[in-house]
Parts: C-alpha cells; sequence; structure tokens
C-alpha cells in the first residue's frame, strides 16, 4: 500500500536529511517477519515450563490465564523467567536466532536510508542486522546496554550502529531484559542511561513497528521522560495503528513523550509501515534535488 509523501512531517524530513535522525524499530517488524508477538511469545514460555516439568495442573492453567491480559506482560514474563532458570539462554537463543526468519519489507527498505545516524530496536532477533550486512557486504556495528564505551565513541565520531536497547539473541549470555527486576537492574546502568537519554535530545526518533499497548516501549518513554524535561529535545515520530488511537492519545504522547502519532491503516499487514520507509526516501532523494 502506497504512503502518500505528503503525510511526512517536514520536521522528519528534515532531521533525516540533516543525518540527525534514527529509526526505532519495534515488535510489529519481527512479527511480519514471523517471529512471535507477546502473546505467541508467552504462550511458548508456559509450553516450555510445561515441557520441562516446572509447571503442571492448576499452575499451568493460571499461567495460561494470564497471557492474553493487558498489563499482565511484564509480571507473568517475571515469572516464567524465574520458573525457567537455567535453560532461559537457551530458549531465547532457539526462539529469535536458531530458526533465522526472512527479513520483512521494511527490514529490506531501511539500509536505502543511507542518512541515518543510528537503528535502536527492543527485538531480539538479528534481522536488522542480518539485513544490512546482506546489503551493504559488511556487518555493522551492532551494540546493546553493555556496550556503553562504544555506543560513545560511535556518537561522536557519528558513526552508524545498531543499538539493541534490550539484548541480542544471538548472545543470550549477556542479558536478555524482559522482567520487572531487569528493567530496574538496567535502569541503575548510569551511563548507559544517560546515553540513551543523549539519543532522545539530540536525535529525531522515527518509531515504526511499534504499538501503544507494548509494554517494552512504555517502559523505555516512561524512563525517558522522567530524564528530560518536556521540550528540551526536539519531536519524535510514531506510525501508529489509526484504530489504535484517538485524538486524546494523540494529544498526550505529544506532551508527555514527545512522540507526534502519523496514524496509519492496518490493512495488508500494515503495509503503509514500509510504504512510510519509501516515502521519507522519496522525500529526501526529491529534496536534494531541489537544492541543487
Amino acid at each position: 500500500m502506497s504512503f502518500d509523501v505528503n503525510r511526512l512531517p517536514a520536521g522528519l524530513a528534515k532531521a533525516y536529511s540533516e543525518r540527525r535522525c534514527a529509526v526505532f524499530v519495534g515488535a510489529g517488524a519481527s512479527q511480519a517477519a514471523g517471529y512471535p508477538g507477546w502473546n505467541n511469545f508467552l504462550e511458548t514460555l508456559v509450553d516450555r515450563c510445561i515441557e520441562e516439568n516446572r509447571l503442571s495442573g492448576d499452575d499451568a492453567a493460571s499461567y495460561k490465564a494470564l497471557v492474553g491480559e493487558a498489563g499482565k506482560h511484564l509480571t507473568l514474563a517475571s515469572a516464567l523467567k524465574d520458573k525457567l532458570g537455567d535453560v532461559w539462554d537457551q530458549i531465547i537463543a532457539e526462539m529469535f536466532y536458531d530458526n533465522p526468519k526472512e527479513p520483512a519489507d521494511v527490514h529490506e527498505l531501511l539500509p536505502k536510508l543511507d542518512k541515518l545516524s543510528m537503528i535502536i530496536t527492543t527485538n531480539y532477533d538479528t534481522l536488522l542486522e542480518d539485513t544490512y550486512t546482506k546489503a551493504l557486504g559488511r556487518r555493522p556495528s551492532v551494540l546493546t546496554f553493555n556496550d556503553g564505551g562504544e555506543m560513545r565513541r560511535l556518537m561522536l565520531q557519528r558513526k552508524f550502529f545498531i543499538l539493541k536497547a534490550h539484548g541480542d539473541a544471538a548472545k543470550p549470555g549477556n542479558g536478555i531484559i524482559l522482567t520487572t527486576s531487569d528493567y530496574r537492574k538496567l535502569s541503575r546502568e548510569r551511563a548507559y542511561q544517560s546515553l540513551l537519554a543523549s539519543i532522545f535530545t539530540l536525535h529525531t526518533v522515527f518509531f515504526v513497528g511499534v504499538s501503544l499497548s507494548d509494554p517494552e516501549l512504555i517502559v523505555l518513554l516512561d524512563y525517558l521522560a522522567d530524564t528530560f524535561a518536556p521540550g528540551s529535545g526536539p519531536v519524535h515520530y510514531a506510525l501508529i495503528a489509526q484504530e489504535e488511537v484517538n485524538a486524546v492519545e494523540r494529544e498526550r504522547w505529544l506532551k508527555d513523550y514527545m512522540i507526534q502519532i502519523i496514524p496509519i491503516s492496518s490493512d495488508n499487514n500494515f503495509a503503509e509501515v514500509p510504504g512510510a520507509v519509501e516515502a521519507l526516501l522519496k522525500r529526501s532523494a526529491a529534496d536534494d534535488v531541489a537544492a541543487g
């Protein structure tokens, strides 16, 4: 589905042209490639607990009953991670690394955005770095929350990198951020959190493949909102399904998070998401021609 280039906010196009734009890739992009969403992910973890004889009977039924309940995802994830214990890293690798998926359209388009400063994602899979490697013939720098020093160096040198903000399924032993205790621990990593806040203060962030109901996204944005005063950074932009957000929510997201929502259709598996990325490419090319 095409996306009208005139629907792109001028501020987003300008930030990209000036190389002050980062893209945040949400869970929807990985789901489009075949990786599980939150409910399927949690269902799989419950099933693995049963297979490992760490849940049975009424307890298993109680866990499954929580899977689809809004607001309970992180609580359930915390309980399941505790249950799985020593096999947790193995399961994450099996789900998000050992059986790679073909990239979705949005993954294929992102390497063409050669004026991006960085990509940020809370996804664990390797779709982004694999697609970049295939498209560019070289592997990009891939960092996690453990790599604050390298992140600082690359930011100072204005070199592109992919930040896997909540961990990497290729290296699950280095830490996967999923539970409430994980988030509390991460919040104490002051150097990393300072760099993360700097990204959102100095760059315009374009959110693709995100949902207002994604608990990982909300935790991240709440932290950032507490870190710097409203109006101290640029406006960011997010592609959000139009049926998921109303006028009041659009207003609050702009005021509370400095994020301007661009409503899109969810038809044809969110075909407007790659359409919007293509529109940004076209807008940038047209601006370059106009500038001579």
